[in-house]
């Protein structure tokens, strides 16, 4: 179940009104869980044998703090919590999610603010095909009740640790994927990077926590 717009607007990720809060929640969280819980219905109330399986598309956004991405990220962390508790319904409902990176779009860069932060770039921006991947990969997966995995750069399929752990972890994560993208560029034994991104984002000093590397 994704959970985006069409057209994003600014105010989408940094909401100045209680009603952009209320759309971002909307949209990022109830809507997901409604969802959830008419399909848990549907099949509870075919018989006690329907199987079936929800994949919640998350962010890594509500996995670590990131700034101006306060409540959007806070809608993407419940969204991962509800994930993670409706883990009792498995193995015959499979509720499961994907936490991808910024995906390698026009709507990801249509504010300033995404092109402003430094682990945005070639090596760990994710294309449509990767998240859709790593979807079919959870709907297949007998085990992924519960579990939500990253969808990250050239490293896809993380899972994702303790959550009190997870900055610590995503920030790890991030931080090898633009080390590996600097070595892959000054010796070039990994072949052309496949994520083709703005040569102007690897210059972009703001980290992960506004801090710089």
């Amino acid at each position: 179940m994704a959970a985006a717009s069409r057209h994003v607007p600014k105010s989408y990720l940094i909401p100045k009104t209680s009603e952009d809060i209320g759309r971002l929640v909307d949209i990022n969280l109830k809507a997901p869980m409604e969802l959830t819980r008419l399909f848990v219905k549907m099949l509870n109330d075919r018989d006690a044998t329907s199987e079936g399986a929800v994949v919640n598309v998350a962010s890594v956004a509500g996995l670590s703090a990131i700034q101006h991405f306060e409540a959007y990220g806070a809608a993407k962390t419940a969204l991962i919590f509800f994930t993670q508790a409706s883990g009792y319904l498995a193995p015959r409902i499979r509720i499961s999610g994907v936490a991808p990176f910024f995906v390698n779009s026009p709507m990801a860069f249509k504010d300033e603010t995404v092109e402003r932060l430094a682990f945005v770039n070639s090596h760990t921006l994710v294309s449509a095909k990767d998240v859709a991947q790593a979807v079919v990969k959870q709907i297949e997966d007998r085990k992924s009740g519960g579990k939500t995995i990253i969808v990250i750069g050239q490293w896809n399929f993380l899972p994702v640790w303790q959550f009190s752990a997870s900055s610590m972890y995503l920030s790890l994560v991030i931080y090898l994927c633009w080390v590996f993208g600097i070595v892959q560029r000054v010796f070039g034994f990994a072949g052309r990077s496949k994520y083709l991104a703005q040569e102007k984002l690897f210059t972009r000093s703001q980290g992960i926590h506004g801090q710089k590397w």
